[in-house]
């Protein structure tokens, strides 16, 4: 896999990398805080590698991980309702059409080319609810017990990363009403990834969950929104109270009853519903 990717141009590091000497702990935190994205590729052994879990989760709360199905296995819990790519069956053949397909569709998350059609290589571990009308990119990339992308994809400048969080704001913030932001939710998609790519806080989770949301990503947008919520954004417990309760899942009811205590009467209806 990583030479895959090198070979396709992207700056890949993995642990094989480590100098001597070097605190393990830190250089794989360091990689994957200032990575564009990590690769987890669930297999028999990773699924029950603390280590691997402890990598995975670290780059699904910053929104840079891009899961990877490489043995018939089931995800961790907490892993389980994000979308995963099928590789399963690929012999590590360079020219292998499905990975092909996985690495063109990291090149669209940078916006290096255009996004791929869906392949019937590659389906969601959950059935959206809604429906989907636009292509958006994926969340990231690295290999857990494996690489994280640095160099190219490294931290954006201060500048930049400023401009992505008010792009973020501008395009899918609170202020941002519903139908306005589902005419352009795409684009908040993609300013709000590269906002939390440069420096991820619990409110740009919460606006990215928003974008999703009104894209019709319901997966996207409850996952982005437990994070906002679980990181204290004040708004994020409500929308994922909606989302859940949207499709009667018992999940809601937790998230209901916070956004009730904080003062949302309209929880009150939808906790209700769940009853």
């Amino acid at each position: 896999m990583a030479k895959a990717l090198e070979a396709a141009g992207k700056s890949v590091w993995w642990d094989n990398d480590l100098l001597p000497g070097i605190r393990f702990t830190a250089a794989l935190a360091d990689k994957i805080d200032h990575s564009q994205a990590v690769v987890v590729m669930w297999s028999e052994s990773s699924i029950k590698s603390d280590y691997v879990c402890d990598e995975a989760d670290r780059a699904l709360i910053s929104g840079r991980l891009t899961p990877v199905l490489i043995d018939n296995v089931r995800p961790p819990v907490g892993f389980g309702q994000i979308h995963t790519y099928n590789l399963v069956g690929w012999n590590g053949a360079p020219d292998d059409p499905a990975l092909q397909d996985f690495i063109a569709r990291l090149g669209a998350r940078n916006g290096a080319v255009e996004m791929p059609a869906p392949s019937p290589m590659s389906q969601p571990q959950r059935k959206a609810t809604r429906a989907w009308p636009f292509a958006a990119a994926l969340a990231a990339i690295a290999i857990a017990g494996g690489a994280y992308l640095a160099g190219q994809y490294g931290a954006l400048a201060p500048a930049q990363a400023a401009d992505n969080t008010a792009e973020c704001k501008q395009l899918a913030g609170p202020a941002v009403n519903w139908d306005t932001l589902t005419g352009h939710a795409g684009a908040a998609i993609e300013a709000c990834e590269a906002a939390i790519a440069a420096a991820p806080t619990p409110r740009l989770h919460y606006m990215l969950g928003r974008a999703y949301d009104t894209g019709g990503d319901f997966d996207g947008a409850v996952r982005n929104y437990t994070v906002g919520a679980n990181g204290g954004d004040i708004s994020a417990p409500d929308s994922l109270c909606e989302a859940l309760a949207y499709d009667k899942l018992p999940e809601a009811k937790p998230w209901c009853q916070k956004a009730l205590d904080a003062g949302v009467t309209s929880a009150r209806k939808r906790l209700d519903s769940l009853n």
